[in-house]
């Protein structure tokens, strides 16, 4: 990304992408996991825990944490998530990017869940 400190998660060409943007242009921390199937409803989660200095995270779909493909952590420090732009299903609001389908009860938790509770809400959503 060109601007530093933002947050990106995004569904690009078969990968769910989860991008923290350090300090430092060029500094950033990605996961990617495959992506689940276009042909039901998911429940995707994404917990990053700015516990350490770089974070840590954690990709869950469907209440399973993930594997992830690719991780890049050249991150030079953690943002502040309250105070950034976060570009849900588009990358950093570029034409071309934005992602075509439905999302419902999208929720952002001022703290990391653990496992459990990720499973928890995925088992009862309301």
């Amino acid at each position: 990304g060109s601007t530093a400190n933002t947050w990106w998660i995004y569904n690009d060409e078969g990968t769910f992408t989860f991008i923290m943007q350090g300090t430092t242009v060029g500094s950033y921390q990605q996961s990617t996991v495959a992506a689940p199937s276009n042909s039901a409803w998911h429940h995707i989660a994404v917990v990053f825990n700015a516990s350490t200095a770089t974070g840590t995270t954690t990709i869950y779909i469907d209440g399973v944490a993930q594997s992830p493909s690719t991780v890049t952590d050249t991150k030079d420090g953690t943002s502040n998530f309250a105070a950034e732009p976060l570009y849900v299903m588009a990358r950093n609001g570029s034409a071309g990017t934005f992602w075509t389908g439905y999302m419902d009860d999208v929720r952002i938790y001022g703290s990391a869940l653990s496992a459990g509770q990720i499973g928890a809400v995925y088992a009862n959503p309301e």
